[in-house]
This record gives C-alpha cells, structure tokens and sequence, in this order.
C-alpha cells in the first residue's frame, strides 16, 4: 500500500493511493489493486478497482461511526474514517477503534479513550475529539487539531501569518516603534506555538492565520494581554533614548497598547 501527503498537509489523512493484493503463495505476485477515494474530510468512502468497479464503498456519521459498506473487498480493507487504520473487536463493523499514531479513537463514544498527550496545551477536555467538529477540524495523529482550512489575514495587518509551511510575522509598522510592533507579535507567535504545535502550518496556504479550538476566545484575550504589554515596554524604553521628530508617534503608540490593555481588561 502507497500513501502520499496530500496538498492540504492533512499527513496522510485523504493521501491514500492504492491497496494491492498478493498471492497467497510463492512467489507472492500482486494479483489486484484498489484504488482510494476520499471526501472532503480525507475519509474513505470508496476503493476502484483498475476497470472502474467497485471495489468498497463506505458510509459514516461525522464522528466515523460505521453507518453501512458494500464491495467484495470492503471487510478486507481496514483504512476508512479519516484514512486511519479500524481495529476491529471480533472482525466488527461497529466495535472497534482506529488508530491515529498516538492515541486510539472510539467513533462510538465519539472520544479518544485515553487523555491527550500533550495535556491541557490542546485545550481543557483532555478526551475530546477535533474540538467536537469533526467536519471543520481534524486530528492527524491524536496529539494536534487543526482546521481544515485557515482563513485570510489581512494583507495591510501586522500580524502571524503561514509562509511556506511556517508560522512567521507579518510586521506592515514603518514607523519608528516598528521593532516594538515586532516584539507584540513575537509574543502572539509563541503562544500560537505553543498551543498548536511547530506544524501547525504545514500545508497551509500562505497568508492564512490559525484560528479555533477549545477556549479560544479566552486564549486570544490572554495572548493579546500579554502582546500588549511587551509592546508597550518596548515603546516605553525606546522613548526614553528616542530622537525629538519620532516621540510624538511612540507616545502615540503607548496610548494605543493603553487603551487595547482596558479593552481586553488585562491585569
């Protein structure tokens, strides 16, 4: 069996090729080939043979719970819900789990039936899986959940934005307090770091910001509290050895972290 990463970064979850099979004695010939279809989510739904047959067709919930199957070769195959391998109990459809890498995922239960890996980092519920939605998240080995698409950043904003594969900052300030600007959405970086993981922009198109999850409303306020604050010691220190033609537009940026500070009523 071939398995490719696919465009969307997703890490083999809708990358599946083709599953062969061999003769069951000497000299072990491929005798057969099915190839892999996937939705949009990167769940197998149907296996082609090479004239075009069915091979296996597959239906599930949103969860990945077995609704129905149909092919002479729909048992054999165990790559189904998120292009992930079913271990079934005693050769069941229904009862069963698939495995992501790191941790087994119950489509029953809807839930991962062991806490997650990196702790409290993916978000409070240690047992939840793709932050309950699983049709605008996905998890591609049990350890981080990512949307299946980033939105666009405003070209104009300072910000963190992908770029090739990476989290980086997109800082627009031309002006004289442009390296504290810089420190703000250094401080958002790390804190997107480490809540989404060093891959959180593999296959990610450029210009696009992560966003979601369990908690991130709060999450922004506190990373922004924190943001703010570094920005606005850096403008501080640079007014103390700034030039006279460039104060008006640092103090200016003070009273700007200073009112976003009341905003978010940081600490």
């Amino acid at each position: 069996m071939e398995t490719v990463r696919n465009p969307e970064g997703m890490r083999n979850i809708g990358g599946l090729l083709a599953r062969s099979r061999h003769a069951t004695s000497s000299p072990y010939a491929v005798n057969g080939s099915s190839f892999y279809h996937a939705d949009g989510n990167g769940n197998v739904t149907y296996l082609a043979s090479a004239s075009g047959e069915t091979d296996a067709a597959y239906r599930y919930d949103p969860f990945g719970r077995w609704l129905a199957q149909t092919g002479p070769y729909a048992r054999a195959n165990v790559m189904r819900f998120s292009s992930k391998p079913w271990i079934a109990h005693n050769s069941s459809n229904t009862d069963g789990l698939y495995y992501y890498g790191y941790r087994f995922y119950d489509p029953l239960t809807q839930r991962w039936p062991n806490r997650d890996p990196i702790g409290e980092r993916g978000g409070l519920n240690l047992y939840e899986f793709a932050w309950n939605n699983p049709v605008d998240y996905f998890d591609h080995f049990g350890l981080f959940v990512k949307p299946t698409d980033y939105p666009p950043a405003d070209p104009n904003d300072n910000t963190i934005i992908c770029y090739n594969g990476k989290l980086t900052i997109q800082n627009k300030n031309k002006g004289p307090d442009r390296k504290c600007t810089g420190v703000h959405e250094y401080t958002h970086l790390q804190d997107w770091l480490k809540r989404y993981g060093d891959d959180v922009c593999k296959g990610q198109k450029n210009g696009t910001t992560p966003v979601g999850g369990d908690g991130y409303d709060e999450f922004l306020r506190q990373s922004e509290c924190k943001a703010y604050k570094a920005g606005k010691k850096c403008r501080e220190d640079l007014l103390k050895n700034c030039n006279e033609k460039d104060r008006d537009a640092i103090q200016r940026g003070i009273d700007r972290d200073n009112e976003q500070l009341k905003k978010h009523k940081c600490d």
